[in-house]
């Protein structure tokens, strides 16, 4: 059925000078009935554009309702929260999520609390897309999924949830364990319609989706003769009964994070070093620790962030920065143990010291300035820096 198409008649010059200053009721009317007109074609654009998509005709509404009220969406500088133990923490396209395990709440992108949910999770894990979070128990049965309007999903696995993952679209991938095979893959699209279930004969130690959700990606790995032995396999998800895309074996060492970049790039990241590989599963780059112990990683940036040391008690650290060919592009000395690592676009943070460190993609400084009680910070791809502590979050913009 198509759209109904709403015709708007300008008014001519001549029907101008005939209008009289004052507008009688009949008028008035008739005024607010065209205005009507209007804006239920405009609606109807949106929601024919958008594929009837809800989300569209709440954000029109939504901006109607911030025109009059006078609320502005610019990201505010600094906001508060009440009596909230940090946890996990993300950044949406329009907002901020919190979540600990007692509660979970959505702020919008000027700071003002939109919701705020009870949950009970005892291993807290937080997934943010453009739109979407993903919260979940890590062990546990409960997920849920939250946008700006409110909580859309909420639902008790059939097994425990190893670990979740989700896309920039929202779809996501529910790793948990399967009667009969060591681990299974669970694809759901943005509205937790299941898409596929993969089943491994590996235990699955992390899995994700590419931009576009036609392909997941599924790092496993099992102990064999007292070694590793690992592989990456890329599903067809639009086709459960079609073999693997592809399926590559990896260098045997224990690798446990996966990441497909929005360019098509595959990280894989393991413990004594990280391995990297295009949308087609082909490798392209490889980079060795050289004996060095990983601390901590970030994938968030355009670069792979690595935090390597030689002497791990003694606090000294190098910062490293590979790209997706395992080239090392930049690295920096620390001696003294951080309390958060960032990464978004070509900038990242640290928390060291107590100060808040922001650095170029050479790794030179760009801001170094006090960190006052923040527990944690969050690198966003323009540049900002959001750092948090337990009653309230403040934007840093060098």
């Amino acid at each position: 059925m198509q759209a109904r198409q709403n015709k708007i008649v300008p008014i001519r010059p001549e029907a101008r000078r005939r209008a009289k200053p004052k507008i009688g009721r009949i008028r008035l009317t008739l005024y607010l009935i065209l205005f009507f007109a209007v804006m239920l074609s405009v609606i109807a654009f949106v929601v024919y554009r958008d594929d009837l998509s809800a989300d569209s005709l709440a954000g029109f509404f939504g901006g109607i309702g911030r025109l009059f009220s006078g609320e502005s969406e610019e990201t505010a500088d600094a906001f508060a929260y009440d009596d909230f133990m940090l946890s996990r923490y993300g950044a949406l396209q329009d907002g901020f999520a919190m979540l600990s395990p007692t509660r979970f709440v959505m702020f919008s992108s000027g700071g003002t609390q939109r919701y705020a949910v009870d949950v009970s999770l005892q291993n807290p894990a937080l997934e943010v897309s453009q739109k979407t979070a993903l919260l979940y128990d890590r062990g546990g049965t409960s997920l849920l999924l939250g946008s700006s309007r409110g909580v859309s999903l909420e639902q008790t696995w059939p097994n425990e949830i190893y670990t979740a993952r989700m896309n920039a679209a929202g779809w996501f991938v529910v790793v948990s364990p399967e009667e009969g095979y060591k681990a299974a893959a669970t694809v759901m699209d943005a509205k937790g319609k299941g898409v596929i279930k993969w089943y491994s004969d590996q235990y699955i130690l992390d899995a994700c989706l590419s931009a576009d959700g036609k392909t997941l990606a599924v790092l496993s790995s099992e102990l064999l003769d007292g070694r590793y032995v690992s592989r990456l396999t890329l599903v067809d998800t639009q086709d459960a009964d079609r073999p693997p895309k592809a399926e590559t074996a990896l260098p045997e060492d224990l690798f446990f994070s996966l990441c497909w970049k929005a360019g098509g790039e595959i990280w894989v990241v393991g413990e004594a070093g990280a391995v990297f590989f295009d949308a087609d599963g082909q490798k392209t780059g490889a980079y060795d620790y050289r004996g060095r112990t990983l601390l901590d990683c970030d994938t968030g940036g355009d670069r792979l962030l690595l935090r390597l040391s030689s002497h791990p008690i003694s606090g000294f650290f190098e910062l490293v920065a590979v790209d997706a060919k395992g080239t090392e592009t930049a690295a920096r000395p620390f001696e003294e143990r951080p309390t958060g690592l960032s990464a978004g676009g070509a900038r990242t943070s640290l928390l060291i010291a107590g100060r808040l460190l922001v650095m170029d993609e050479e790794l030179q400084t760009v801001l170094d300035t006090d960190a006052g009680d923040a527990r944690g910070l969050l690198q966003k791809t323009d540049g900002a820096v959001m750092l948090l502590s337990d009653d309230g979050a403040r934007i840093v913009r060098p």
